[in-house]
């Protein structure tokens, strides 16, 4: 009994250091490896067919918001301005609404604001962008515009990026 107990705590190793156990698993990976990389080896690669890009809805001349949203923000970064866009109209789930309520995300807010003053007279510049055709302006925001211009605003709904651009190049930027 004492031998077992030994022979079993102790396995007997060859000079390599394997067990008969250690052995046989190594056998078993080798001759699975072997099968499986001839198969391999020897199989037709099959090529598929390549994927169709799926272009964007043709909206023709009344695009996306987004659309508009990404035409102003190239005009306002090549002009150098301080600004920002509050991405306020995506979709997310209810705890995450109460999450991001709860961090101060208010519902209305205008989609671009410039701090940079303006050139005419020295302002903060407040644009809520609309799609050019459709498209109207909520309570909430309407309040939020109202109310930045009774602090000095300049504040402004614009039909499509080149309404809001238009506007910006009257303020004299």
């Amino acid at each position: 009994m004492r031998f077992w107990i030994a022979w079993r705590a102790f396995p007997m190793v060859d000079e390599n250091g394997f067990s008969e156990r250690d052995k046989r698993i190594i056998g078993r990976y080798r001759r699975f490896h072997e099968k499986h990389d001839a198969k391999h080896e020897t199989a037709e690669v099959q090529s598929t067919p390549p994927r169709i890009k799926l272009s964007q809805k043709d909206y023709g001349d009344n695009p996306l918001e987004a659309t508009e949203q990404r035409k102003l923000a190239n005009y306002l970064d090549r002009l150098g301005v301080l600004w920002n866009h509050c991405p306020n109209e995506r979709k997310v789930s209810p705890i995450q609404g109460a999450r991001l309520k709860a961090a101060g995300v208010k519902s209305g807010v205008p989609d671009v604001k410039i701090y940079t003053p303006s050139p005419v007279n020295g302002a903060g510049t407040a644009i809520e962008l609309k799609r050019k055709k459709g498209g109207r302006v909520s309570e909430t925001q309407r309040a939020w515009l109202d109310r930045l211009k009774s602090y000095g605003w300049n504040t402004y709904v614009a039909r499509g990026a080149d309404d809001a651009i238009g506007y910006l190049q009257k303020l004299g930027f």
